[in-house]
């Protein structure tokens, strides 16, 4: 589990995560680009026609679950046992 999952599955609702948004049927990438930027998002990018990367907190990621999917990037791994 990376450092950004870890942060999505167990922190707090102002964890600051990095996302993947995919825009639900209905919706466009630039639609989600937009509300994830009013929401306070921010390294909102627009990557393809299907995919945003954008960077918050979780609670305000989780609000745009009506009109996009959200993955937690996977961002550096934890260290653990050798």
């Amino acid at each position: 589990m990376t450092s950004n999952e870890r942060e999505w599955l167990l922190g707090g609702s102002d964890a600051e995560v990095s996302v993947l948004l995919e825009p639900r049927r209905g919706h466009t990438a630039d639609e989600v680009a937009q509300l994830a930027r009013e929401r306070g998002a921010t390294e909102v990018a627009v990557l393809s026609s299907g995919v945003v990367s954008a960077r918050g907190a979780r609670e305000k990621i989780e609000s745009l679950n009506s009109v996009a999917t959200a993955h937690p990037k996977a961002t550096k791994k934890m260290h653990g046992p050798r």
